[in-house]
């Protein structure tokens, strides 16, 4: 017999963990219960270990008198977020290009959790992989190898259908170039994806009037884009992006069309997004808009690192 001792079951789904119970549990080889005996419910948990997932997640943790559970359940989604609440998690990605003859390791067994709320930068130069790292995570392309679970769903083989039913309505995209029609204006470009997703058309121009208000422009939405400036094109992008109420914001060298007092305003809209909550994805080469992020990944040669 195996003795394991403490175990603390976190009950699903992912984004309404919470502490159920813990308890001294001795279990056989493989896996089945031998016995067990009640330690307490719900509080006195101090330090959290992994041990086993099953249809359940388990942990390990040694017993203390103490404060509750609150402080238990931080440290479990800070050092457990692929298990807990990871919105992003990658596993053994892998993505390769055949050019001219030659063999790209674009993504390398890449690693990678972003949990729920985060504002974190993925920075890295031309040619490390990151661009093909945002493709994977927007849903745009697929890995050859390993895992993507997005929400606590596993996507990998997804077909092009599901795809885009997840980009258009889990991801808010903002790219560099912004990526806005020139015929249409401030108002028809952000109520686009309204009109994909069949949202009826007065809902349509309540949500539309209230994402352009959130990024100060509503008073620019008759104005097509030649119209408006780089960074009233910019904003115009993430009220697009606003609108559809995303679990993700994906952003692709945001500020690198723009100067950089400009760039600082739409930095300034990227952290009110974050102080409400959002998740934020942010892919630039610049060490200084990664430092806005809370959380820095790098990419060099296809392979993840903090």
């Amino acid at each position: 017999c195996i003795k394991v001792t403490h175990f603390v079951i976190i009950e699903r789904p992912l984004k309404q963990c919470r502490i159920v119970s813990a308890y001294h549990l001795t279990v056989d080889t493989n896996g089945a219960q031998i016995d067990q005996s009640w330690l307490f419910e719900k509080d006195h948990l101090t330090y959290i270990d992994i041990a086993k997932t099953f249809e359940q997640t388990y942990f390990v943790t040694d017993y203390a008198g103490g404060s509750g559970d609150s402080g238990a359940l931080n440290e479990l989604t800070i050092a457990f977020g692929e298990t807990m609440d990871g919105m992003i998690t990658l596993k053994d990605v892998c993505k390769t290009y055949c050019i001219g003859g030659d063999t790209v390791h674009a993504l390398d067994h890449a690693n990678m959790v972003i949990r729920e709320g985060e504002f974190v930068s993925i920075i890295g130069p031309s040619g490390s992989g990151k661009s093909t790292m945002m493709n994977i995570i927007g849903c745009l392309d697929t890995a050859d190898e390993g895992t993507y679970i997005l929400d606590g769903i596993s996507i990998e083989d997804y077909t092009e259908r599901e795809l885009a039913k997840i980009r258009n309505h889990k991801i808010g995209f903002i790219f560099q170039s912004f990526n806005l029609l020139p015929k249409l204006t401030a108002e028809e470009n952000v109520e686009l994806p309204l009109i994909y997703q069949k949202i009826p058309k007065s809902e349509r121009k309540r949500r539309v009037k209230e994402a352009l208000e959130k990024v100060e422009l509503s008073h620019r939405m008759g104005h097509r884009p030649t119209e408006l400036s780089g960074g009233q094109q910019q904003r115009v992008a993430i009220a697009r992006a606003l609108v559809t109420r995303p679990s993700l914001f994906l952003a692709d060298e945001p500020t690198g069309n723009l100067d950089s007092s400009t760039g600082e305003e739409i930095m300034k809209l990227f952290h009110e997004l974050h102080a409400n909550g959002n998740t934020i994805v942010l892919i630039t080469h610049d060490n200084g808009v990664a430092d806005e992020a809370e959380r820095k990944i790098f990419i060099r040669d296809g392979k993840v690192s903090e």
